[in-house]
């Protein structure tokens, strides 16, 4: 059972006894995730946290149960930015590589069992909880091998909507790299890729082996009108295959009436599709500027958005080839539909074969050519590098190289996307007014990139001695001002640089976002994601003195996490104290907000 403390006030003890050391104060409303009743039954044993003052004993009447209880609901906004963010993370760490995590997948997933809403268990047999209906057995995998990734590990941490992402994120990796490991033959360095279908798959039974066995069965026709409990024994035990329809009655049909292979198949296939189809949705809604990569840095930088990194390649083409900005931007508009905008290497669901990889997406023998152009120059095929280099090659020393002459010779942005769609990328589906959209997002980001000023300069200085680090690197270049579209205020960059000068270190989860009614549309706010460091940070600004020199406007930090009854002890609106409401609040735990005046 989960529990939070009722009284008033009660001491975490060392040891089952009043008279113990105490090992802190608790305080009414605290969370104190699972306790474990002594044998009396006077004393919960509770474990919430790496702290010393996070572990003990704590009297039972002095806790309620919180089953049942409404669980704390977080904005839909907020998950999908929380899932891009993760996104970020976990592909910049090099031990992720080359299994990326990809936030439309987790995004998905949450929509396909929760609907984003933060649930308890809904799943018959399961411990699953939250959006992502974690259990404690997925939670688990992550905290004992996800290492560096991992940065809450406790009971409580799986509970909360936006924590539990993490193991979310280390299962689709986990699962696609063990999918590919299964598949592909020793000593082969073409390794098998597991389409979203498989990897979904593979969380729904438990088992990459039952994912891959239900891909087999369905190449011979005649197993699709079998029962699809067939062709999970052998990967799956007795028990293991009562538990997924009794679990899974949604996708699988009941034990005793299981559905045929073709519709446990193609129906899953087709809630994946509409999921993935919201979440892509969603980000493009929420956070159109979040635009992920998993390559490397080279060109663009790890973590570069498609606005960051196109100006980078666009000056390689018309260095290399004489092109005008807007016939190298309208390059940069077919490869921006093609890979999503660098969000994608291998294609999602192709309609035969291995399908496209690559910036263009090389499909057939342009693929087998683009593997063996990597492998010959000892190449990395994810890198881009490999793929700027094979893409220069084509248009250089193949059959390819018709369209630089005919590129030359456009006058306008619009026509030369589409002569360069329909001689070198020849795609299946079109949808040129995407990659017309895509080209012009390319020449205004080649029009629009900064440069460093004062106190920019000096926080690079900050950011090279370690003393700022970030969740993505597009947050690096926001608070440097080497973004395109909306900058962050100087006035901000300030603020950030004296606080990286008051604690060791401070760790930006957010800047720049857009949509409304934030001053992080404005470029006036940050989040500062270590709120570890807020008890000794906040008492040295949150005064009225300082929020006047640093021209603060708002200051919201949920005082409760460093155990204060006051839980607005700290925050200020508007330059002056003031209590946000408890909604507010709740969302102020896991960061530190600050938003200066304009």
């Amino acid at each position: 059972m989960l529990y939070r403390i009722k009284a008033a006030e009660t001491e975490l003890r060392a040891s089952a006894s009043d008279t113990a050391a105490s090992n802190g104060t608790l305080f009414e409303g605290e969370d104190i995730g699972e306790g474990i009743e002594t044998a009396d039954r006077l004393w919960l044993k509770v474990d919430f946290g790496p702290l010393p003052s996070q572990k003990g004993f704590v009297l039972a009447a002095d806790c309620q149960d919180q089953a049942g209880e409404p669980r704390r609901q977080v904005p839909r906004e907020s998950f999908v930015h929380a899932c891009v963010t993760t996104e970020l993370r976990f592909n910049d760490d090099a031990a992720i590589k080359p299994w990326p995590v990809l936030a439309d997948f987790l995004v998905a997933r949450a929509i396909i069992e929760t609907g984003i809403g933060n649930a308890q268990p809904i799943i018959p047999g399961s411990d699953g909880v939250g959006p992502l209906q974690v259990s404690r057995k997925e939670w688990a995998a992550f905290v004992a091998n996800g290492g560096a990734l991992v940065r809450h590990a406790t009971e409580v941490d799986r509970q909360d909507p936006i924590r539990q992402i993490d193991a979310a994120a280390y299962r689709m990796h986990d699962d696609t790299a063990k999918l590919s490991k299964i598949r592909t033959p020793e000593g082969s360095n073409d390794p098998f890729v597991p389409q979203f279908l498989d990897v979904f798959f593979a969380y729904l039974t438990d088992s990459p082996e039952a994912a891959l066995a239900l891909r087999d069965a369905m190449v011979t026709l005649e197993n699709r009108t079998e029962p699809v409990t067939k062709f999970l024994h052998g990967p799956l035990t007795d028990d293991q295959i009562s538990f997924v329809h009794n679990a899974r009655t949604r996708f699988f049909g009941s034990q005793s009436s299981p559905k045929t292979l073709n519709e446990v198949v193609t129906g899953v296939g087709d809630i994946l599709d509409k999921a993935l189809k919201q979440a892509f949705d969603d980000i493009k809604r929420f956070i159109p500027e979040a635009v992920p990569v998993t390559s490397v840095p080279e060109l663009g930088g790890a973590g570069a958005t498609f606005v960051e990194k196109a100006p980078i390649i666009m000056r390689a083409l018309m260095a290399d080839f004489g092109f005008k900005d807007f016939q190298a931007a309208a390059i940069l508009g077919n490869i921006g539909q093609e890979c999503g905008g660098f969000t994608l290497f291998q294609e999602r669901h192709p309609i035969s074969g291995r399908g496209g990889i690559g910036w263009c997406q090389w499909t057939a023998d342009r693929r087998v050519n683009y593997e063996n152009f990597c492998r010959d120059n000892q190449l990395d095929p994810q890198s881009d590098k490999a793929n700027y280099s094979f893409m220069k090659h084509e248009m250089t020393n193949t059959s390819e190289r018709g369209v630089v002459a005919r590129l030359q010779a456009t006058t306008e942005i619009n026509a030369a996307t589409e002569l360069f769609m329909r001689v070198y990328e020849r795609p299946g589906i079109p949808a040129l007014e995407k990659r017309q959209t895509w080209a012009q997002r390319a020449l205004s980001a080649f029009k629009g990139i900064g440069t460093l000023g004062t106190d920019a300069q000096t926080l690079q200085q900050q950011i090279n001695a370690g003393r700022i680090i970030f969740d993505s690197a597009t947050l690096k270049n926001e608070l440097l001002g080497l973004n395109t579209g909306t900058k962050v205020s100087p006035k901000l960059q300030a603020l950030v640089l004296k606080i990286s000068q008051l604690v060791p270190v401070i760790r930006i989860s957010s800047l720049v976002r857009s949509g409304t009614g934030s001053h992080h549309t404005e470029g006036r706010a940050v989040d500062i994601g270590n709120e570890e460091i807020a008890g000794g940070l906040l008492p040295l600004i949150a005064t009225a003195d300082q929020v006047v020199q640093l021209g603060i406007d708002e200051l919201i930090f949920d005082a409760a996490i460093l155990h204060e009854a006051d839980r607005n002890k700290f925050n200020f609106d508007q330059g002056a104290k003031h209590n946000f409401n408890e909604s507010t609040l709740n969302q102020h735990g896991n960061h530190i907000h600050f938003a200066v005046l304009a």
